[in-house]
């Protein structure tokens, strides 16, 4: 029975924690776009939702969009946000990383700020360089809400984005610390079983 109530309590974390799996987000199953185009990228995209962000097909010939191609893990798109890019959920979710790319040749450097319930996880500059290839850089936090804007002077020039990688489905940090700390004082509590019961058998045996 306890041996049963154990594993039933470590398969209940093991489940949570498996129903939170990473999802890179090429943009490149949104809808197509001609070469050069761009369009917001809608809400409910990787199941978050999106303000600031657009994106736009950049492979294909000519010079227009050179820039965001420089900035292409995936083809055909990338995302970019020309000022202030923002990305929600009604749930937490883990910000793994991402590949970012400067779209001038002066760079530019991003704030990336992340919330919980309104508290602040991360206040971040990341330095962008001007580069021919994307570059990952890594998040890992935990937040309901991430902003990135492009700092002064380069405000207005943004970040180009692609394969973002996150976690959704992610379990409350409280919903595993509940589980974990059942898991403790059931240990606790079996070990504690066992000595009383180790020390009724000593006391058996001594006045036979």
């Amino acid at each position: 029975m306890k041996a049963s109530l154990l594993i039933v309590l470590l398969m209940a974390t093991v489940c949570c924690l498996s129903s939170a799996q990473a999802e890179i987000l090429t943009f490149d199953d949104l809808s197509y776009l001609a070469y050069g185009d761009a369009a917001p990228v809608p809400n409910g995209y990787g199941g978050l939702q999106w303000s600031g962000f657009s994106y736009i097909n950049a492979q294909g010939q000519g010079n227009y969009p050179v820039l965001w191609q420089f900035g292409t893990v995936s083809p055909p798109n990338v995302a970019f946000s020309s000022s202030v890019g923002v990305i929600s959920n009604s749930s937490p979710f883990y910000l793994n990383s991402a590949y970012l790319t400067a779209p001038t040749s002066q760079g530019s450097s991003l704030l990336v700020k992340g919330y919980l319930d309104g508290i602040e996880t991360i206040n971040e500059i990341v330095y962008l360089h001007y580069s021919t290839h994307p570059i990952p850089i890594n998040f890992d936090f935990y937040a309901d809400t991430v902003y990135f804007q492009g700092l002064p002077p380069m405000y207005n020039v943004g970040f180009i984005m692609d394969n973002l990688s996150v976690t959704t489905n992610v379990p409350e940090i409280s919903s595993l610390a509940l589980i974990g700390f059942g898991s403790f004082v059931f240990m606790v509590f079996a070990g504690f079983r066992k000595i009383q019961f180790a020390a009724a058998d000593r006391r058996v045996d001594h006045t036979g």
